[in-house]
């Protein structure tokens, strides 16, 4: 308090790795407490609301059954009814606003702010057309964005063709979607102190506008390669699968009940749920691992060439054992005394060839691996030992972690 006995709140600081969702399940209340437990079972950290949930009442239950199953809530502000609720993590504000509705939005991110919340509100992608921005170009997007509504985290929503034919000749590709990530890495790393930036990316088939279904690799490939830009929180799109004629195919994580009279609140766990808490089980370990580490660089390399790198524990990296169509990239954290790195190939596996630098550096020496399953650094082992050099194999689209102590 200060001498006036006005109550300040501690800002908002991010404390988890975040892994979310866009449509919370659509039930009645009654079964929040079911469905959460399931969601937390897929190793979610966090339960972004504003469909099962949009009224103070419903809100209130929300947080309650988020909290008892250890997900953080981030439900609807329910256009500031809901602000003063508490136990929530966060607030949902808006979700794509273009610059006209920044101002408004300023609003209720002060008042999120205030009371020691975080302000969730979800950006347009860079392969949205200026109109639609209201904006010339993205990075002045991202600017009045900044300016105007000075929030205190950052979200966006991408959803990258991984059939590159079906591409309109914008940033809706692999290329793009790394453009992008790029481009909020750059805005959160802007401010001091830095604000986390989080995205969205697509994990089922919709419209017209994407017409293939997404495989493990490639949700693999969208999370990992967020979490090498430095993404302090990943969300799929979607969970539940959500009404409208776009969604008719359903194949969210969770899916209308086969063989069942169709019902948006009858839905099972599909053929994705046991992709997604495998893929979810070694996000949390890694994203929770580097949480209060800062991204320092992110160096793309690709086909069997070798690739000299400086300022890095790794001399070098080549592809040499995979063929020329090897992509690799490595997100480093910590002043590059963490590697994360990347198969950028989301169809074939890999083997990464790397140089290791045994200078000394600030007294680390030794090369260590982050366990996925226990979350302890172990002595790396190499995957190719009749090889000369290191070899680090490597699913389709999947990441490895390493780090010098």
């Amino acid at each position: 308090t200060t001498c006036h006995g006005e109550n300040i709140k501690t800002p908002w600081k991010q404390d988890r790795f975040a892994i979310s969702f866009w449509v919370d399940p659509m039930v009645p209340p009654d079964r929040f407490d079911v469905e959460y437990k399931r969601i937390a079972e897929a190793n979610f950290t966090v339960l972004l609301g504003g469909f099962g949930a949009n009224n103070p009442t419903t809100v209130t239950q929300q947080i309650a059954a988020a909290t008892k199953n250890d997900l953080k809530a981030v439900p609807n502000i329910c256009d500031g009814a809901c602000v003063n609720i508490s136990g929530a993590w966060g607030f949902q504000i808006a979700d794509e606003p273009d610059v006209s509705k920044f101002n408004s939005i300023a609003k209720l991110v002060a008042d999120a702010k205030a009371v020691g919340q975080m302000a969730f509100v979800n950006l347009l992608p860079n392969y949205a057309e200026p109109k639609q921005l209201g904006a010339d170009t993205y990075k002045d997007y991202l600017a009045t964005f900044m300016e105007k509504v000075k929030p205190n985290m950052l979200s966006v929503d991408h959803y990258p063709d991984f059939d590159e034919s079906t591409s309109k000749g914008n940033n809706k590709t692999k290329k793009g979607y790394i453009l992008n990530l790029l481009a909020l890495r750059e805005t959160s790393l802007s401010v001091k102190p830095n604000i986390p930036f989080w995205n969205f990316f697509n994990a089922m088939p919709y419209n017209q506008v994407s017409q293939y279904d997404i495989s493990e690799a490639e949700l693999r490939w969208q999370a990992y390669t967020s979490l090498a830009i430095g993404s302090k929180g990943v969300l799929y799109f979607c969970y539940w699968t959500p009404p409208g004629a776009g969604f008719s195919r359903g194949q969210a994580i969770m899916t209308p009940t086969p063989g069942n009279i169709p019902n948006i609140a009858d839905q099972s766990p599909g053929y994705k749920y046991p992709m997604v808490q495998r893929i979810n089980s070694k996000l949390r370990v890694f994203g929770n691992w580097l949480l209060e580490k800062v991204s320092s660089s992110v160096v793309q390399v690709s086909g069997s060439g070798t690739t000299f790198l400086k300022h890095l524990r790794w001399t070098s990296i080549n592809g040499s054992a995979t063929g020329p169509n090897s992509e690799f990239m490595l997100g480093c954290y910590d002043n590059n005394n963490t590697i994360v790195l990347v198969n950028q190939d989301s169809n074939h596996p890999a083997l990464a060839t790397v140089g290791i630098d045994d200078e000394n550096n600030n007294g680390r020496t030794a090369m260590m691996e982050l366990d996925a399953k226990s979350g302890i650094l172990v002595p790396p082992r190499d995957d190719s030992p009749f090889l000369s050099g290191f070899q680090i194999a490597l699913l389709p689209g999947d990441a490895r972690l390493f780090t010098w102590v």
